[in-house]
Order: structure tokens, then sequence, then C-alpha cells
């Protein structure tokens, strides 16, 4: 509300002035004050202090208050306007508020001329806002109307039933086709007719809130089809209620002549060099893990044999029968430690040609029992493995070889990978035609990060630099379970637990 409020009163009795200036003194509003008795002041005060707000007694010695009304709204309508008369005269009062007044008081009942005075001030802001409002409107979309014919981009705009209301210059340009003649025309059929379904699907999904963007589609001109490149958005009255879509087009009919030549060139140029690289890139990985794990897994046993070899013949006449048996046994344990590297660099090599199946009948609980003791014999029986079968006899067709190397790598690596526990734990359901396996231990886990890359060879995580391995174990498993026709996947906690699912078909 304007500060202070020019208050004008229309009055030629003193003492109700006196009573009505009394109520604005008494109320919470900042005012100032001025008083006229007849119509030359009132026309003067109106010419040259314009005030905010007129309150006028009715009955006054040379105008009347309908007469004061009809004389400020030829002037100014934007003022508001206040009867406060000493009678209440309900057809006279109908009368003024017919003619425009804001309000009309009696001067016995004063006590809401303060808050009818802040409602009329309120009121008539208010319509100035809109008609301010208004103005800005019409002046940007007579600003916005003459931007859309003269850009360089065929813009259309059509109505909630699809038929043109707006079709700018470059429109006419890229279609040959006129504004006149396209008017209130339904677009689809005039333009999209050959792809009727994939224009219905934009409109209506802009209709619905989501605007499209880059959406390439043929149209239909007077010259033939054309590729253009479209934009959409939704298009809403001055009351923002949706009523239609704008689409934005770029003629896009050349470069995409030109970029699908380039693209068959393009690509048949590359394809071959494309998988070249790719073999080249993965020749390159596999040989630099290759010699990675070559160099540190050799390394160890062959200088542990160096050692042994070197003590006995150093002391060959020295040492007794024992000494000489245990050092040779530790020469036979790293070579065959070294057999098994290559045993599985072997195996990595065969899958690259394909892994040989050969099922056969056979009762999966006695066989995993078996491969329990084996590798707990292996493993210096640092282990309990716990184990839990959904039957008490489970009968599977299936590849013997490729499931030991499965369940082989998984038991032994779940005893190597949690050293500082003992127990692990093995659980089999066979649920209809398929062996469900988890192979669970509580040891270091798997960093998160890595969890994806595990099954490649030569892979081994961060965490397991310590802990002897080639990084083949986890591959070899996944080709041969892939091989029987079925998958390995893992979900592991770092320094938790690690959980391996095995699922083969068994019919």
């Amino acid at each position: 509300m304007l500060k202070p409020v020019k208050i004008l009163l229309v009055e030629d009795v003193e003492s109700d002035a006196y009573l009505i200036e009394r109520q604005f003194k008494k109320g919470n509003l900042e005012y100032t004050f001025e008083v006229v008795n007849n119509k030359s002041d009132f026309l003067e005060s109106l010419n040259s202090r314009t005030p905010h707000i007129i309150l006028s007694d009715y009955y006054l010695s040379d105008i009347n208050g309908l007469e004061a009304l009809s004389l400020l709204r030829k002037i100014n309508k934007n003022i508001p306007f206040i009867i406060v008369t000493g009678a209440l005269d309900e057809e006279i009062a109908v009368k003024c508020i017919k003619a425009g007044a804001d309000d009309y008081l009696t001067k016995e009942k004063l006590t809401r001329l303060v808050s009818a005075v802040s409602i009329a001030l309120e009121k008539r802001n208010a319509v100035i806002e809109k008609e301010k409002a208004q103005i800005k409107t019409e002046q940007i979309a007579k600003e916005l109307q003459l931007l859309i014919q003269k850009v360089n981009s065929p813009i259309i705009i059509i109505d909630n039933e699809n038929k043109i209301i707006e079709w700018n210059t470059a429109a006419e340009n890229l279609t040959g086709r006129k504004k006149t003649e396209v008017l209130n025309t339904e677009l689809i059929p005039l333009c999209f007719k050959n792809n009727k379904d994939e224009i219905e699907q934009i409109i209506s999904k802009t209709k619905n809130g989501t605007n499209v963007l880059n959406a390439e589609i043929r149209i239909n001109t007077k010259s033939g089809d054309k590729r253009i490149l479209i934009n959409t958005n939704e298009h809403k009255d001055v009351d923002n209620i949706s009523s239609g879509v704008v689409i934005i087009g770029q003629d896009i009919t050349e470069i995409a002549i030109y970029r699908s030549i380039l693209e068959e060139k393009v690509e048949e140029r590359t394809k071959d060099l494309k998988k070249a690289l790719e073999k080249e890139k993965d020749l390159v990985e596999l040989k630099s893990r290759f010699v990675s794990m070559a160099s540190h897994e050799f390394r160890t046993p062959l200088a542990a044999i160096g050692f042994a070899s070197g003590f006995l013949k150093k002391y060959y006449d020295k040492i007794d029968k024992k000494t000489t048996l245990g050092k040779l046994d530790k020469i036979d344990n790293q070579i065959q430690h070294m057999t098994e590297l290559l045993d599985d660099v072997l195996t990595m090599g065969k899958t690259e040609s394909g892994i040989t199946v050969k099922k056969e009948e056979i009762e999966f609980n006695t066989f995993i029992q078996q491969l329990f003791e084996e590798v707990l014999a292996v493993t210096k029986n640092t282990h309990n493995i716990n184990a839990k079968f959904s039957d008490k006899q489970l009968m599977v067709s299936s590849d013997k070889i490729l499931l030991r190397k499965i369940f082989l790598n998984l038991l032994v690596n779940a005893v190597k990978f949690s050293p500082d526990k003992n127990q692990i734990q093995f659980e089999a359901l066979k649920k209809d035609d398929t062996l469900i396996c988890n192979v669970i231990d509580f040891g270091i886990g798997i960093p998160e990060n890595e969890c994806e890359d595990i099954f490649e060879p030569f892979h081994r995580a961060k965490n397991t630099e310590t802990i002897q391995g080639t990084g083949l174990g986890l591959p070899i498993v996944k080709d041969s379970a892939e091989a029987l026709g079925g998958s390995i996947k893992v979900k592991s906690t770092a320094g938790k637990e690690t959980c391996f699912t095995v699922q083969l078909p068994v019919k």
C-alpha cells in the first residue's frame, strides 16, 4: 500500500469531517488528509494533487456523491471512491455501487472506515497491476508474433485438435505452402501422412508435459519429402492453460543425405580395423598380465628349488638321509606347484578354442564330499567345510572334469582367502532342472569396484598381493560354467565375506 495514503474528503460539515479523520488517527494507517466542501475545490484537488482515495458525503450544497463520482471517473478511473453519508438509503446505495463506488458507509457506523479504505486501495492496486500485466502481455505477444514470422527456423503451432493456428514464413519456404492455405487445417494429414504414428507420439508426449528435443522426422512438402529436426514445446494461453503444441524445425535434408553416405563409408572402412585393434588390445593386455604373473609366481618356486639343490650339492657328504629326502620333497613340491601353474595356463589356452563337454550321470553329493576331502588335504585341514544339501541324493547330468575345475578352484580359494578363519560354507540346491551352489567364505573379501574384473585372466584384487595366486582360477571357473551352459556370480563385502553362486543346467 502507498505511504502515506493521500485521502481527499468531500464534506461540508466540519464536525463530521473531524469524526471521520478521528477514525484514521485511531487506526493503524499512515495518511495525509485534505477536506473540500464544494465542486470547484474538488476538481482543483483532483487535477493538482491526485489523491489516492476519495471519501464523499452524498448530500452537499452544490454537488452530490453520484455527481462527484461521475466527475472522478471522467478524469481518473483508478482512484477508489467511498460514499460516507448521514443516513442509510438502500436505493441510493445501490445506485452508487452500480455507478462504480467502492463502498457505502453511514456516519453512524464509522468503525469499519479504515478497513474499508484499506480494502478499496488494495482492490484498486490489484486492478492497476492487472491492467499493467495485460498491456505487457499484449506487447510481448506482438513482439513474439513478429519474431515468429521473421525467424529462419520453421515454426508451426497447432491447437488441441491438431489444427494449424500459426505458420511462419520459414514454414512456408520449407513446405511451399502459404499460411493462408494451411490455417485451421489438420497438420498430420497435410505434412506427415507417411509417418503418422511417429508424429502423433511426439505430439501426445508434448501435450502430456514432456518436450521433445532433436527428433528427426520426414515432412511432406510440395516438392517431395524432406528431413527435418524438430523440437516441441507445450503451447499455453494467457491463463497458462495448455492449448496445443509449438513445433520448431530445422531442414537437414542435405545433411542427412551426406551423413548417410559418410556413415556407410566410415563403417565399411573401420569395421575390420576395429576388430583387429580390439583383438590386438586383448592380446597385449593378456601378455602383460601373463608376464607379470609368471615373473612373480615362478620366481618363488625356482628360488626354493635352487636353494635346496645348492644345499644338497654343498653338504651331500655331510647330511643324513632324512635331511636329503626332506630337501628332495621340497624340490618335488615346488615342481608340482609350477606344473599346476602351467596346467592353468594351458587350460586357459584351450578355452579360447572351445571346451569339449562330455556329460554323464553323477551323484552330486558323493562327488562333492570327495572333493571336500581333497581340498582339506591340500590345505592341511586348516578349515572345516559346513555343507548343506537340499536333497539327500542329487542326481545330475554334467561333465565331471568341468565340475571338478569349478568347485575345486572355488573351495581352495575360499580357504586361501580366509586365512584368519576356520570355517567355509557350501550350499547345494536343485530347483527344477537347475543346480544352484553357493561357496561362502568369511575372509578378506573383494573390493566392490573390482568384483566385475576378477573373472578376467591374470587379474588379481589389490588386497591379495600377499597371497599366492595366478589370477587364472576364476577365469577357468567362469569358462567351465559357461561351457556347461551355466553362469557364476559373486557378491562380496570387503573384510567380511564372499559368496560365489554357480548355476548349472543338469537335465
